[in-house]
Parts: structure tokens; C-alpha cells; sequence
């Protein structure tokens, strides 16, 4: 491929197109003499119509007649001077920029068409050649026309037969290299060649062939074998001619075939070197496909070059993937993802999904810039499992350590309430200090009902049964120990509950639980947002409603929403709401608000 880079020539731009042909470069088309041997010039339109431009092209066609145009045409150019270029100059083809993916493509069939008229010329003056012999032998015969009419007539025979071969040639050589395999090209020499030559069949056999096996259908027929050689001289495969057994080749016919098998072997070493090429494409994009998960090459300005199949359905994009941005496709975002690491091994969080990415820096060629190739393995549900081994051991852990503190406490505490009591009944009710005892005794019963609570809070789920439950008095439970949390940092909880008792049926730790973890969840939005953010108002609201056949509460915040990393908190309260008969729904309100709200089955009380 070097060898037919070097014929090309890219005029009045820069910037290097990124396909894999060598080719020249050159901003100016005055210095289009400095590369005689470019016989494929690339250029815009509008410098093709300058008047300079048609003297330099005319000097370098004098020297190379087989040189052609490739056109680059914006929107801007019209079409009345792509129509005066097409018939002043030989426009191969028009293309609207260099980045379209046909230019390549485009460069490679303008190449062939240049080889394609070389050949022709070459053919053209073989054929001229031979004629000119042919009318030396002409003049001379005329001189000796009246002692060898014989002679003469024998003369024009071969002079015919050779034109009709040569022609035959030139047509066998179209034929050949319009093929694109071996069996097309059989059809069409024996198209070619079965008139003139009275042929029945042409069979072309690759490989070494010492020894072709015996045909008993060859008995009726008579074949001429010629060896085809490479370039080295060796042996590269076997050209079979049929015709019937009644009519023997002849030594002028064998020469005329060998001939033909010198043309045969190009276009031989084109069909395998496209055959294998192919072949290993298919291979690669096989084995590239193959991987389950998500691979990607990238440039340096996060546009994709190739992606496997994984990578295609994750994207949910089949078709015009290249050169899209890999954040853009994968993960429909607008800029690079947080934390990427270009060809580097690193661990993307995205939403709802963790990634370990694998990432190399592969150099395809010296003169261009690396890429990089990442591939994406989902862990979302081990880092899930993870979280939740770890949740699930701290709370044991506080469950250990919470009943333990709560029974340590209710002795002591038992006995402060027990004396502050008798101290209260000894007192007058006019004694000054009687204040002072009244106040000891309702701090004794808040810490007695935080110890409760938190000795509620570590009992297990399954040690209690199914009642009938005021569900005002479990979201009073859930709010008690969250509000010691936002006290601390200056969060307001507003709290809107009906008059009428909300009745529910279920367990009251475990109801209780999940409501922590939907109050919790957006806490911990709030609380993100609260560091990340200056001037943030929180905002926290509960609403409870009564309705006909069902009981609605509703959970609203304006915390960090979608941004916040995946918690455990939902999925334990919805895998406990759903056991109860409850459903969960998160949407996102006006002002920025999420809202998460849970439905209820109403219990009816029969009097």
C-alpha cells in the first residue's frame, strides 16, 4: 500500500485526514509541481476553478495522462462550477469534505482507475507497437508481392489472428480485474475468449499443482495447462483452457495463453491479499464482538473509533456510533465523566451504575496520536452486595451495642425515678422545691422514653406479630430519632398529620424502620447538598393524608436528587413496604423537590 499512498496528493488544507493510505500534504497549488509523481490530487472546488490551477494541472497531465481529480465540495460551491470542472478536467469523484468516511474508500478505486489507465496505455502501445511491425512486414511483402502471393495472404492471416488476440488480451485483462473472485473471473475470460478461441471451459486452480487428479469428463476434451508465477519466479497456481478433443491448440494459441497468464497474476495476488484481508477483519470483529463486556476505543477528544457489540447494546445506539463521545453514547452525558481515567485502570460511578474500567493506551503508528481502549465491567450489584453486608454488620453491631446500653441504663434510671417519685410525695404542694422535682421527673421520663426507643430500635423484626397500628404513631418514632440528627445542623422538619387515627395493619418495628430509611435517604441528600452548596435553604417536609381506601404519605426534599451516589436506604424500606401491602414511587416535583411517597391500604375498624 506505500507504494500507491505516495500517488497521492492532498492540496490546500492542513490538516491530515485520518485514513490509512500514505499520501502527501501541501497547503498551496503552486507547489503542486514539487510531487510529479501524484496521480490523485485532493482539493477543493474552488481552487480547482483558478486559473493557475489549469496550467499547473496541464503541465503535470503532460507527464502523467493518467492523472485524476477528487473534488472537495461544500454546500457553498454550485453547481454550475462543479459542472465547467467535470468537463474541463478528469474529476474521478466529488466528495463534500475530507472527514467524509467514503474518502478512503474513494482514494483506493481512483488508485485502481489509475493503474487501471496505465495498463490501458501500456496495452495500447503493445498493440501500437505490433502494428507497426505488422506494416513493416506489410511493405515489405508488397515488394515481393508478385513472386510470394502466397506468402502474403499467409501474412494477413497472422496480422488478423494477432489483433484478434491482442484485442482478445485487452478484453481478458478488462475482464480480470473487474472480477472479484476466482469463479467470476472464470465466466468472464471464457465470455471473452469462447468465440475466438472456440473455447468450452477455463478453470483456474491457486496453489501448487504438480499433479491435477484425473477427470473422466476430460476425456472428450483436450486442455492446455500454463503454470502462473509471482514475482520471485515461483509457482503460485495452474490455468486450465478446455475446448473439444477435435480441435487441437496450436503453438501460436499456447504462446497467446501464456501471454494471458502474465496478466492473470496481479489480479491473482489482489483477490487473495482483499481475501485475507477480509478474513482477518471478520476474525477480529468476531473475537472484538465476543467480549461480554462493554469495549470502546477512543481518540483524545473522547470520540469514539470502534466499539463492540456489548458496547452497542448498552448504548442503545446500533448505528452511527463512530465518532460520537464515549460519555455522550454510554452514558448520555454532556461532558466527561467524573474521575475518568484515560487509558488507566479506574472505578467510574455513574448514577445508578458502578464500572471497573480497564484501560490501555494502544500507539497504532508512530505519525499519529494513541488511543485508548477501555473496557467496562459492571459491578453494581457487588459494590450493592457489599454495602449491604457491610449495613447489614453495622447494624448488628448497633444493635448489640444499643440493647446493651439501653438495659445499663433502665436500672439506673429506674431507681432515679423511683426516688424523685417519693421525694414528689413528700413535698407539700406549696414547697418552692416541688418545681425543681417536678422537672427532674419529666427529664427522667424523656431519657426513659429515648432508652425505649432505642431498645425498640434493636429488637428483632420477627419477634413481634402483625397488630392493627395508628401509623401517626410509627412516623412519631421515625421522626424521633431523626430529628436528634437535624437539630445538630439547623434543619427544620415540617410535619403535616390528619386529626383521625391512620390505621394500618403490620409490624410496628419494621414499618418503623422503613420510614427511617425514607427520611433517612433524603437527609442524606440534603446533607450533600448542604457541604457542596453555600446559602442552600433545606427543605424537609412530611404530609400525611386519609383518603377513601388508602392512607398517603409523602416525603419531600430539594436535595442533590438523581446526583447522589446509590444508597441502600430505599430498596430495605421498598422490600418492607411491599411486605406490608405498601408501594413506593420517587418522582421529582417543581422547585427542584423530590418526593417520595408511600400508599397504604386503609384499615377499617368495625365498631
Amino acid at each position: 500500500m506505500p507504494a500507491l499512498g505516495s500517488s497521492v496528493l492532498i492540496v490546500g488544507t492542513s490538516s491530515r485526514p485520518r485514513i490509512a493510505l500514505d499520501f502527501e500534504l501541501t497547503p498551496r497549488v503552486d507547489q503542486i509541481r514539487q510531487y510529479p509523481q501524484a496521480s490523485v490530487l485532493v482539493l477543493p472546488a474552488l481552487l480547482a476553478s483558478s486559473e493557475s490551477f489549469y496550467q499547473i494541472f496541464s503541465d503535470l497531465f503532460e507527464k502523467n495522462p493518467s492523472a485524476l481529480l477528487l473534488l472537495i465540495a461544500g454546500v457553498e460551491t454550485d453547481d454550475g462550477t462543479l459542472r465547467h470542472l467535470i468537463h474541463q478536467f478528469p474529476v474521478f469523484r466529488i466528495l463534500e469534505t475530507l472527514e467524509d468516511p467514503a474518502l478512503e474508500i474513494s482514494l483506493l478505486e481512483a488508485l485502481e482507475r489509475v493503474q487501471w489507465n496505465k495498463q490501458n496505455e501500456q496495452l495500447r502501445f503493445l498493440v501500437n507497437e505490433q502494428n507497426e511491425k505488422l506494416k513493416n512486414l506489410y511493405q515489405t511483402l508488397e515488394d515481393r508481392v508478385a513472386k510470394r502471393t502466397r506468402f502474403l495472404e499467409e501474412s494477413r492471416r497472422k496480422s488478423l489472428l494477432a489483433q484478434a488476440r491482442w484485442e482478445a488480451i485487452r478484453q481478458a485483462t478488462v475482464a480480470i480485474h473487474q472480477s472479484a473472485s476466482i469463479p467470476e473471473m472464470e465466466q468472464k475470460l471464457l465470455e471473452v475468449l469462447a468465440k475466438s478461441m472456440a473455447l468450452s471451459a477455463v478453470k483456474i486452480v491457486p496453489g501448487i499443482t504438480h499433479n491435477l487428479p484425473p477427470d473422466p469428463k476430460l476425456g472428450k476434451f483436450v486442455f492446455q495447462r500454463v503454470t502462473l508465477f509471482n514475482a520471485q519466479e515461483k509457482p503460485e497456481g495452474t490455468v486450465l483452457f478446455l475446448r473439444g478433443s477435435e480441435h487441437p491448440f496450436t503453438a501460436e494459441e499456447k504462446e497467446f495463453f501464456q501471454l494471458l497468464a502474465e496478466t492473470l497474476n496481479p489480479a491473482l495476488q489482489r483477490l487473495g491479499t482483499l481475501k485475507t484481508r477480509e478474513s482477518f477483519k471478520e476474525e477480529w470483529e468476531a473475537t472484538f464482538n465476543a467480549v461480554a463486556d462493554p469495549v470502546g476505543i477512543y481518540n483524545s477528544n473522547y470520540e469514539i473509533v470502534q466499539t463492540n457489540s456489548s458496547f452497542q447494546k448498552k448504548s442503545g445506539v446500533t448505528e452511527m456510533v463512530a465518532g460520537m463521545k464515549c460519555y455522550q453514547a454510554l452514558f448520555h452525558r454532556d461532558s466527561p465523566c467524573a474521575g475518568c481515567k484515560r487509558g488507566e485502570n479506574f472505578r467510574l460511578e455513574n448514577r445508578r451504575e458502578t464500572f471497573d474500567v480497564s484501560g490501555q493506551v494502544v500507539h497504532l503508528s508512530p505519525d499519529e496520536e494513541p488511543v485508548f481502549v477501555h473496557q467496562y465491567h459492571d459491578v453494581t450489584e457487588q459494590v450493592r452486595m457489599e454495602r449491604r453486608i457491610l449495613e447489614s454488620a453495622r447494624l448488628a453491631e448497633l444493635g448489640t451495642i444499643g440493647s446493651s446500653i439501653a438495659h445499663e441504663l433502665n436500672n439506673p434510671l429506674g431507681g432515679i425515678l423511683s426516688y424523685v417519685q417519693l421525694l414528689k410525695m413528700d413535698l407539700p404542694i406549696d414547697d418552692p422545691l416541688r418545681v425543681d422535682i417536678e422537672e427532674m421527673e419529666r427529664g427522667v421520663l424523656r431519657c426513659r422514653d429515648i432508652v425505649q426507643n432505642l431498645l425498640n430500635f434493636t429488637r428483632s423484626p420477627g419477634q413481634e406479630q402483625k397488630t392493627q397500628l395508628d401509623l401517626r404513631d410509627v412516623l412519631r418514632r421515625a421522626l424521633g430519632i431523626l430529628i436528634l440528627k437535624t437539630r445538630s445542623q439547623g434543619i427544620e422538619v415540617k410535619t403535616d398529620f390528619p386529626d383521625d387515627p391512620a390505621w394500618v395493619e403490620g409490624h410496628f418495628n419494621q414499618l418503623t424502620q422503613a420510614l427511617q430509611n425514607v427520611l433517612q435517604s433524603s437527609l442524606s441528600s440534603i446533607q450533600e447538598k448542604l457541604v457542596t452548596q453555600r446559602g442552600f435553604q433545606p427543605v424537609l417536609e412530611v404530609v400525611m393524608k386519609i383518603h377513601e381506601g388508602e392512607i398517603s404519605l409523602s416525603v419531600l426534599d430539594n436535595g442533590r436528587g438523581l446526583e447522589t451516589a446509590p444508597s441502600l436506604e430505599i430498596p430495605l424500606a421498598q422490600r418492607i413496604l411491599i411486605e406490608h401491602g405498601a408501594s413506593l414511587e420517587i418522582s421529582f416535583q417543581p422547585r427542584a423537590l423530590r418526593m417520595a411517597k408511600i400508599s397504604f391500604p386503609r384499615l377499617v375498624l368495625v365498631p
